[in-house]
């Protein structure tokens, strides 16, 4: 979970940055992708290995929350 935790973070750090080359439709969109695969993958051993509630503390910690939670059934959208 640790890993999860500090790619995510380093992701939103480099598509929140100024330095970020991505025109901002792109950005918005990477961003948006970044969170649902991000809510995957903690959901995922979270329910395999019965740690439900470490995975929903991380939900809550990143802000992602129950509208968060929902974007994991949505298909991801091609830019």
């Amino acid at each position: 979970m640790v890993y999860l935790e500090q790619g995510f973070k380093l992701t939103l750090e480099m598509l929140n940055s100024t330095a970020c080359p991505l025109p901002e439709e792109e950005r918005t969109a990477a961003l948006r992708r970044a969170r649902q695969r991000h809510t995957r993958r903690l959901l995922s051993p979270g329910l395999r290995r019965g740690r439900v509630a470490e995975a929903w503390r991380m939900f809550k910690s990143w802000g992602l929350g129950p509208a968060g939670f929902l974007q994991v059934f949505r298909r991801y959208q091609t830019l």
